[in-house]
């Protein structure tokens, strides 16, 4: 019934919306009554401004009702005719905005987004027609529209249904034939080939079927079977169209397409008014499942009610979501909710300042209270990122619209929300236009919108809100207090790098992670799926190297993710490509915004160097020093001030770049450290390493000087030393010459100040390493300042020949004495052809060659040449308390205690030390070395109390001064081991020794003397608790060691392997042992005959022919016994007669000697060679009465022995003679034990006879 009535737009309350005009004569034939046509300003899209345009204040809801093309599958049988109806998915609000560009064939398209979800009123309307019978439905929709036709037909039956023959549907990549004339762009009489089309199943009826789903809507008409096909495969979009997308967000309403063609080139505009017709005809059937609106809503919706109350309940919206992989800082989550609960403040918000360096977790933690405490604790939580001032004003505006949001949700829970008065209700009228969006379009704004912000957090009723104000960094260009409200009963958190904030909040430092939760974050982001056990101790290296920061360990778990990659080759990968570790982030669930290591800490450095480019280039620097403790005392006053210097460091910590630890100390995070040093290109590392070598080797100058005086503070030496091990690291300075200038040097010409700054740093740090026991690293050093030294300086200048003494002194310290004597006389004799032989500087080198010649046992050699240091010292009328008379007192008390002379050395040694305290101090290493030495002298004498008492005075000493893993720790440490082995407390040393062998591993490397001793001790401790099997075992780890370090041929390897033979010697192999023994013989390469051998070489080699004699005796073989004692005895008697053996090797030298004869003289007695037993024994006598005097006990003895084979040979009157004359010699009265052993600082030699000599009976 077509009627027209004069209607307000006020009495309108659903929106009936069509894009095209048989869309809109389809709607007027299902409805009842036709009102007069409302005035519109003219458009060329209808739907889009019409919406826009139109001011209809009671409009509940809006329906899209029109014709659109299907996109058929074999999961969905869409056919022409079908209707589809738009319904959200858990992926969109229903309907899929593209942008198709030129969508026609071969063309492509870009998804934009998903539109709004229809309104809940029309979502219940829709399931309501969802539960009806379909086929029910589609045969009343299908009547409905055949009464219609008969109508239609009157007036030429546009409306009709087409027909099933005329419903064709072709391959989706079969493209379209044009036809001629009227029909080039359709199907109904084009040159397509029919073959293409789909065979589909006959439908039962012809009635329309519904559809509810996607709808996908463009800026133009889809004709792409293949883009078609392809769209809905991705969506699952059931229907093509083109308007919607301009209605949904700007209206809220239903969309319903009846099926008019299948989105292809094969259009066929035949099926569009039956199409229209269906879709209109089930729009009204929808209607009637709506239920009429009451006064009491079109009174809301006109605006005639004021709302009461303001929502204060806003449902969480986070920037990010909640991080699954979050653990650990339980402690500081306690910690921020604890104060929030605690703090009482009137109408004042209480403020939480959560600061600390980028990346360690401040915003997680933000996340993870905020997602923990919202509802229970909170109704609302509210995300301001304060990067800058456009993302604050950015995120209040966001902020406000949720709040309108929620407004507008509650108040208007089924119907069109009144957006103005919601504007009003807040103080932003005018602000919020009809689709709840803030309009910004002046500063003017922006500043309204803060104000009314912060006006609902003031409300009195509003007070369990937290705003949360993230990355709050930038306080030089972001005043960040005026974004802060002042009044209000909820809680403020801030995240920041910048520790500024006590002042007005309570503030926390977020420190690293702990290590369990490091390792649980590590192994769950990087899919550990081994037992975690077994890969424990790698996962530990690499979070502890990442200093357990979150980020970090993000990064890590990430890359050994995505590379397959275990803990350990990560660590390797990290050291050589930082910048690749600590990069790679995923796609998907990233939960650090896109932040990584390099960007996060890129930010503050470039604050810093716009501040103050002097304090960035500082933490250049620090980048390849210890990050754990930097001292300012590094660097002098002379580059920077002390103001100057703690403004620098303030900077720094204020972006927390460095942390301050103490007083003037101050650390920087490993990862920090590591990102600042490999940020840096190749051309400004060297600029960067130039001053940290300049500084370091300033500051090793600096503890020099103070080490030579009695003030010297031994801390300085370890920090520098520390410092050194991590630019090792990363420089080495046999690559040096890059940081030279590359200009030939004229002959003669001195080097430029830079280079030669760069020359004596080089030359400090040299030193420190030696000072501090790296001697390997000492060498490199020394190695690149001697050939520089000689060319500045030339080779014969004071300063070249220190250089030559340090690198002698280091080889010296290392045991290669034949390397340190060479440089030890190169300096010498340099000295005596510049200086003179008496000249100071020459006694002073002469000095060092006798310190030498004490460890290759040439005691007197060394004594002479102490003495002629004593003298010249004396000559120059130096004081008592020189350092060069303490040199040579302490060299000579060194001799007489190597000689056995132990009340001399006693003397001399107590002398050294009041000297060494009153130059140095007590704690000096120089007087407790002295100290050790006295030590020694007592244990020798087994005078083990004194000794251990003086050794633990040591230990102290240099524990306190330099550390506990100081080499000369170590080895009092091993000292005082071998004086509890002396008292034959086995368990305490072995416990000792290990200590050192585990201490020495860690800092000193597997092959430093002191390792090696330490092992050597451990064996000789276990096998004088016979328990051998253990010191064989450590023995060979000690020899394989040896061999590797010094080599088969040095006097330490050749007595491990002699100590090896004899282990199994004594457990009876004597094969083995027999087998050892030659195998020493044979590593020692030195026999008689050969060149001149020192008087430890001569000592190794006659015991080691000496065991090899002795073990073929207790293998029953006398003649190869016999033979290698006589070859032994042979060596032995050289070595006394040439006077190469001395002190207490002498003593040892004679008594084996003498052992030897006795032993050849036996094994001929035990086979009944009488004459050659005599013969043999009467050199024994003949050699004890010549060392011993005629009434020495063992001469008596050797007389008896011999007396005792004329019995056995049946020479009863001989025997008888022989008897007497001991008989004789034994009762003497008042003669003592005649002659001792002549002083040994002066030697006897000794000759053996080589032909018989008969003895005066």
């Amino acid at each position: 019934m077509a009627t027209k009535l004069q209607r307000s737009r006020n009495d309108y309350t659903v929106g009936w919306i069509c894009a095209i005009p048989i869309e809109i004569e389809a709607a007027r034939k299902i409805l009842d009554i036709t009102h007069p046509k409302l005035k519109v300003p003219p458009t060329t899209k209808i739907a889009t401004n019409l919406a826009k345009s139109m001011t209809f204040k009671r409009l509940r809801f809006g329906l899209m009702i029109g014709v659109g093309g299907g996109a058929p599958s074999p999961f969905n049988d869409i056919r022409l005719g079908d209707i589809v109806v738009s319904q959200p998915t858990d992926r969109s609000g229903g309907v899929i905005q593209y942008d198709f560009g030129k969508a026609m064939e071969k063309g492509e398209f870009k998804m934009i987004g998903s539109l709004n979800a229809p309104p809940r009123i029309l979502l219940s309307g829709v399931a309501a027609m969802a539960a009806i019978d379909p086929i029910k439905l589609g045969r009343r929709i299908f009547d409905v529209a055949w009464d219609i036709e008969k109508e239609d037909e009157e007036r030429g039956g546009r409306f009709s249904y087409p027909g099933e023959d005329t419903d064709k549907l072709f391959r989706g990549n079969y493209l379209h034939v044009p036809g001629e004339g009227r029909w080039v762009d359709t199907c109904n009489a084009c040159a397509c080939d029919t073959s293409n089309i789909v065979t589909r199943s006959k439908r039962q009826s012809s009635h329309p079927q519904i559809h509810y789903g996607v709808i996908a809507s463009g800026n133009q008409v889809m004709k792409d079977g293949v883009k078609r096909d392809q769209i809905s495969t991705e969506t699952g979009a059931l229907c093509f169209e083109m308007e919607a997308a301009g209605l949904m967000d700007n209206f809220p309403c239903l969309v319903v397409r009846g099926i008019c063609d299948y989105s292809d080139g094969h259009k066929n505009k035949r099926w569009q008014p039956y199409a229209a017709l269906v879709a209109a005809v089930y729009a009204k059937e929808l209607l009637s499942q709506i239920p009429a609106a009451g006064e009491d809503e079109t009174e809301i919706h006109a605006g005639r009610r004021i709302i009461d109350e303001v929502n204060f309940a806003l449902p969480l919206r986070m920037p990010f979501p909640r991080n699954h992989t979050f653990v650990g800082r339980k402690e500081k989550l306690t910690e921020i909710h604890e104060y929030f609960r605690r703090a009482e403040f009137s109408n004042t918000p209480r403020i939480f300042a959560l600061v600390g360096i980028g990346g360690m977790g401040k915003t997680q933690i933000a996340i993870e209270y905020a997602y923990r405490h919202h509802g229970s604790y909170y109704t609302a939580v509210l995300w301001v990122s304060a990067a800058n001032e456009e993302t604050i004003r950015t995120s209040f505006i966001n902020i406000m619209e949720h709040i309108i949001e929620e407004q507008a949700r509650i108040t208007w829970p089924e119907s069109t929300p009144d957006y103005e008065m919601i504007s009003r209700k807040l103080g932003i009228a005018g602000l919020v236009n009809s689709r709840g969006e803030i309009i910004v379009d002046s500063e003017i704004i922006i500043n309204d919108i803060q104000k009314a912000l912060f006006r609902w957090l003031q409300l009195p009723k509003n007070s369990k809100w937290l705003l949360i104000i993230d990355n709050a960094d930038d306080l030089e260009n972001v005043d960040i207090q005026k974004y802060i409200p002042n009044h209000g009963s909820g809680d403020i958190f801030v995240t920041s790098r910048r520790p500024e904030f006590s002042h007005v909040a309570e503030q926390a430092n977020l420190e690293q992670l702990d290590k369990d939760s490091a390792i649980t974050l590590l192994s769950s982001l990087a899919h550990i799926t081994v037992p975690q056990k077994d890969v424990e101790h790698e996962l530990d290296a690499v979070v502890t190297k990442l200093g357990f920061m979150p980020l970090a360990i993000s990064h890590a778990g990430y890359f050994m993710q995505q590379t397959k990659v275990s803990p350990k080759e990560y660590l390797l990968h990290y050291e050589e490509a930082f910048m690749d570790a600590q990069a790679r982030v995923p796609r998907f669930g990233w939960n650090y915004r896109r932040d990584k290591a390099s960007t996060t800490w890129e930010m503050s450095f470039s604050q810093v160097e716009k501040e103050n480019t002097e304090a960035a280039f500082l933490l250049l620097i620090c980048s390849y020093l210890n990050y754990q403790e930097i001292s300012k005392d590094l660097w002098d006053t002379e580059r920077f001030s002390r103001v100057e210097f703690r403004e620098m460091i303030g900077l720094l910590t204020s972006y927390s770049l460095v942390r301050v630890v103490g007083t003037g100390i101050f650390s920087v995070h490993p990862v920090v450290h590591s990102w600042a040093r490999e940020r840096l290109a190749q051309s400004e590392r060297f600029a960067v390493l130039k001053d940290v070598l300049i500084l370091l080797g300033n500051a090793s100058r600096r503890n020099q000087i103070s080490r030579a005086g009695s003030n010297w503070d031994p801390r300085e030496e370890r920090i520098i030393l520390a410092h050194l091990g991590y630019l090792d690291q990363h420089f080495d300075p046999s690559a040096s010459e890059s940081f030279f200038h590359q200009e030939e040097i004229k002959p003669g010409a001195e080097t430029t100040a830079e280079n030669q700054n760069l020359v004596i740093a080089f030359y400090n740090i040299a030193l420190v390493y030696r000072n501090g026991g790296k001697y390997d690293k000492a060498i490199q050093w020394y190695e690149q300042v001697l050939p520089r030294y000689e060319k500045a300086f030339g080779k014969d200048h004071i300063s070249t020949l220190q250089v030559i003494t340090d690198i002698a002194a280091v080889y010296h310290s290392q045991g290669d004495y034949d390397t340190a004597l060479h440089y030890y006389k190169q300096a010498f004799f340099s000295c005596k052809k510049t200086f003179g032989k008496n000249h100071l500087v020459t006694l002073c080198a002469m000095g060092n060659i006798s310190s030498l010649y004490i460890d290759q046992h040439r005691y007197n050699k060394a004594g002479k040449y102490y003495q002629r240091l004593l003298v010249g010292c004396r000559r120059h009328n130096l004081s008592e308390n020189d350092s060069l008379i303490l040199m040579a007192i302490s060299g000579i008390a060194m001799v007489y205690g190597k000689l056995g002379e132990y009340d001399e050395a006693l003397r001399w040694y107590e002398r050294a030390i009041a000297i060494s305290e009153k130059i140095f101090g007590k704690d000096h290493p120089s007087t407790l070395h002295t100290v050790s030495k006295l030590a020694s002298i007592y244990y020798k004498q087994k005078i083990y109390n004194v000794a251990m008492q003086l050794y633990k005075q040591v230990l102290d000493g240099r524990e306190k001064v330099l550390g506990e893993d100081h080499p000369l720790t170590l080895e009092a440490i091993n000292s005082l081991a071998l004086v509890y082995q002396g008292q034959e407390s086995y368990d305490m040393a072995i416990q000792l020794f290990k200590q050192v062998l585990t201490s020495g591993e860690k800092c000193l490397g597997e092959d430093h003397p002191l390792t090696l001793a330490a092992i050597c001790n451990i064996s000789s401790t276990y096998a004088q608790r016979n328990r051998d099997e253990e010191a064989i075992q450590w023995a060979r780890r000690a020899l394989t060691s040896h061999e590797k370090v010094f080599g088969t041929h040095h006097p330490q390897t050749v007595a491990l392997t002699n100590n090896i033979a004899s282990l199994y010697r004594r457990q009876g192999k004597f094969k083995k042992a027999l087998l050892w023994c030659k195998r020493a013989l044979i590593g020692k390469g030195k026999t008689l005959g050969g060149p001149k051998l020192s008087g430890q070489d001569y000592l190794q080699m006659f015991d080691l022919v000496h065991s090899i004699a002795s073990i073929y005796l207790r293998l029953g073989q006398s003649n190869e016994a016999i033979k290698w004692y006589k070859r032994a005895l042979i060596s032995k008697a050289k070595a006394l007669a040439n006077r190469t053996v001395s002190g207490e090797d002498y003593q040892l030298t004679l008594d084996s000697i003498h052992y030897m004869v006795a032993q050849i003289a036996s094994i001929y007695e035990h086979h009944g060679k009488y004459d050659k037993a005599i013969q043999w024994y009467k050199r024994e006598l003949f050699s004890r009465r010549r060392i011993f005097g005629r009434i020495h006990p063992s001469t008596v003895n050797a007389i008896r022995d011999i007396a005792s084979l004329y019995k056995k040979k049946g020479m009863r009157n001989k025997a008888m003679r022989w008897y007497k004359r001991c008989k004789r010699l034994a009762t003497v009265e008042g003669r003592g034990f005649g002659r001792t052993l002549p002083s040994n600082l002066v030697e006897i030699p000794v000759y053996l006879p080589k032909k018989r000599t008969k003895p005066s009976p």
